[in-house]
């Protein structure tokens, strides 16, 4: 399967945990995108996640899923939940 650039990026993004982004990683990542906080964290919406050493890490597709939902302007479809 071909990644998409924003897919590259967001696997790509060196993260503590090889699971996925701790809070400040995705603020970073937001920042890198330029996209804004609120949005992104709208578009994320609740998405399920797991707990590391008692920090939420939140999967790297569901980051990128909000991150092509706010660059693109369009909203989740329903076939995009996990």
């Amino acid at each position: 399967m071909k990644l998409t650039k924003l897919e590259q990026a967001v696997y790509g993004f060196k993260t503590k945990n090889k699971e996925g982004f701790t809070s400040s990683e995705m603020q970073e990542i937001v920042k890198k995108f330029e996209v804004d906080k609120d949005k992104f964290n709208k578009a994320l919406g609740t998405n399920t996640c797991i707990m590391i050493d008692g920090e939420v890490i939140t999967y790297h597709c569901d980051v990128a899923s909000a991150l092509h939902q706010v660059l693109t302007n369009k909203p989740q479809h329903p076939f995009d939940w996990d």
